[in-house]
C-alpha cells in the first residue's frame, strides 16, 4: 500500500509518516520503488486475519506521536 494510504489508515497525517521514513522511524517495513512510490507492506493482520501485527504498528504509530508532540487527524 501507498505510504499516506498507510498513515491516513493509522490516524497520522502522510508527512508525518513521510518524516518517520526520512528519520528511519517507520513502524512498519517500507521501501521506495523504482518509479519513485514509496510503498508500505501491509500489517500482517490484514493477511493473515490476525490482529496482532496491526495491534502492534498500531501501538508503535501512537507512542511515536504522544513522544513528539503530534496530534492524530
Amino acid at each position: 500500500m501507498k505510504l499516506a494510504e498507510w498513515a491516513r489508515s493509522f490516524g497520522v497525517r502522510p508527512q508525518t509518516a513521510y518524516r518517520w521514513l526520512r528519520e528511519d522511524r517507520m513502524p512498519a517495513p517500507a521501501r521506495r520503488l523504482s518509479s519513485g512510490t514509496i510503498a508500505v507492506d501491509p500489517p500482517e493482520a490484514r493477511l493473515r486475519g490476525q490482529s496482532g501485527a496491526r495491534d502492534r504498528a498500531m501501538r508503535a504509530v501512537t507512542a511515536t506521536t504522544h513522544e513528539h508532540g503530534e496530534a492524530a487527524e
